[in-house]
């Protein structure tokens, strides 16, 4: 817009200064229109006609409207050019001016962060209804297959083998192991079973395991006697010096026996009459490595300690005493070998002289044996 010149001032007619003032107060009036806040904080246009009427009479208001006019060709062609197409939706790019206020007031941030969390807590809430349906479903269809299991005629024990015995039969075994006729293969305490079958004085040891679909089978270790113990009746001890259960008459047969233990010593000091006893099955052992030796029969310890074996068949008498129990045997086999065809007439062999070890003291027997 450009003001008169000095020869229009000079010049001019009254009504032609008071259209101009008018322009110009039309234009003034709506620039303060423009700019006018409310208590709000908005902004407000003050009366649309009164400023345009007035922005109408000016160069600058033809100029202004076509400047709007181009602006808003442009924006549209901005807005169509940014427009991308998602789907069945369209999503309008916002423009540098929109993400720039967004990032000042914190608003575009608030809101991604506020989608996110949603979405994590969407996805949080699928992968617990989905784990909980899974262990729904699997303790559901195991607890079908177990009471199937528990409850089949299928399952039910039919058979129940042990390892071979030698002082006991599976008939009595199987008495003892307490399993029922409708016995299940899978609810049977096999270490309950292998606990009853071990209470059997013959066995050692036992051990249960299943075999589908019907059968338990029972490991057993039998008891290995050794020696027959007396005292106030016929015991029979394993190599652990253990006495283990009360012999019966058939069952000491080619047993060694092992006299001179009172009862009441036993039951007041088991551990050391075990210890004991392991003591006089070393003797035996020692004894019968040698092959052409006679059989023992019998092993004695009196209340000094010292020991006394009797063979089985001849019945020598052989004084052993105490320690040094191989280099005796020895000098034993050195003697009879030495008495050739007289030693089947041997009543005595003394082995515990103290004073001179070396030195052995043979008797004969009167009679020829």
């Amino acid at each position: 817009m450009t003001g008169p010149t000095s020869g229009q001032w000079r010049t001019g007619t009254t009504g032609s200064f008071r259209k101009a003032d008018r322009a110009h107060a039309g234009r003034k009036q709506a620039d303060r229109g423009r700019s006018q806040r409310t208590a709000t904080g908005t902004f407000r246009l003050a009366s649309t006609g009164e400023w345009k009427a007035a922005d109408s009479q000016s160069r600058w208001g033809r100029a202004s409207r076509a400047k709007q006019g181009s602006g808003a060709k442009k924006t549209r062609r901005s807005q169509r050019r940014n427009r991308k197409t998602t789907g069945n939706r369209q999503v309008v790019a916002p423009s540098s001016a929109s993400w720039k206020v967004a990032l000042e007031d914190g608003s575009f941030l608030h809101r991604i962060t506020g989608a996110a969390d949603r979405w994590s807590v969407s996805a949080s809430l699928v992968r617990f209804l989905a784990v909980t349906a899974a262990v729904l479903l699997l303790v559901g269809g195991g607890y079908e297959a177990y009471r199937f299991v528990t409850r089949s005629a299928h399952f039910e024990v039919h058979h129940v083998v042990f390892s071979p015995t030698e002082h006991v039969s599976a008939a009595e075994l199987r008495s003892i192991a307490g399993i029922g006729t409708h016995a299940n293969v899978f609810t049977l305490d096999l270490k309950k079973v292998a606990s009853r079958v071990a209470a059997h004085p013959w066995i050692a040891s036992a051990q249960a395991t299943r075999k589908l679909p019907d059968t338990i089978e029972i490991h057993v270790t039998e008891q290995k006697p050794i020696v027959v113990v007396v005292m106030s009746g016929l015991y029979l001890a394993n190599d652990r010096g253990v006495i283990f259960k009360r012999a019966k008459p058939e069952e000491v047969t080619n047993l060694p026996f092992v006299t001179g233990i009172d009862r009441s010593q036993y039951d007041r000091r088991r551990k050391g009459t075990e210890a004991w006893i392991r003591e006089m099955i070393a003797i035996v052992e020692n004894y019968d490595r040698r092959g052409d030796r006679p059989a023992v029969g019998e092993l004695h310890r009196d209340r000094d300690g010292d020991v006394t074996l009797y063979t089985r068949k001849t019945g020598i008498q052989i004084r052993l005493g105490q320690g040094a129990i191989a280099a005796k045997l020895n000098r034993l086999d050195s003697v009879l070998t030495a008495l050739g065809k007289d030693a089947a007439r041997v009543g005595v062999v003394r082995l515990d002289n103290k004073v001179r070890p070396e030195r052995v003291t043979v008797r004969l027997a009167q009679v020829d044996r």
